[in-house]
């Protein structure tokens, strides 16, 4: 399963944060059921979520969305796919530790 994962993540790898992001909600649920994803869910743990949509964004040629910025959400279209960005605090990050598996697999 984690192959698929950085299968799909592939082409976006390069221009994502090394650590401290998670792969989250929905796009995991499609992956495990078979299903190919055009949006992709993070949580960015200790990095502001806005930064790294705008350097993603910048990135990729995309365009950023201010979906919430006092909860720190955010959104990078580039057609057809959309990538959300939630920024976490160091607790959520444990919570989510035990929960996810880690992004950026070798």
């Amino acid at each position: 399963m984690r192959d698929r994962f950085a299968q799909l993540l592939k082409p976006w790898s390069p221009y994502l944060p090394d650590s401290d992001i998670y792969l989250v909600g929905g796009t995991v649920r499609d992956i495990l059921m078979g299903r190919e994803p055009n949006d992709f869910d993070f949580v960015i743990i200790k990095q502001d979520a806005a930064t790294v949509a705008r350097e993603f964004a910048h990135r990729i040629r995309g365009v950023v969305v201010e979906l919430d910025p006092t909860r720190n959400e955010y959104r990078v279209v580039k057609q057809p796919y959309t990538f959300d960005f939630v920024g976490a605090d160091e607790s959520e990050a444990t919570r989510l530790h035990g929960e996810c598996d880690r992004l950026l697999c070798t």
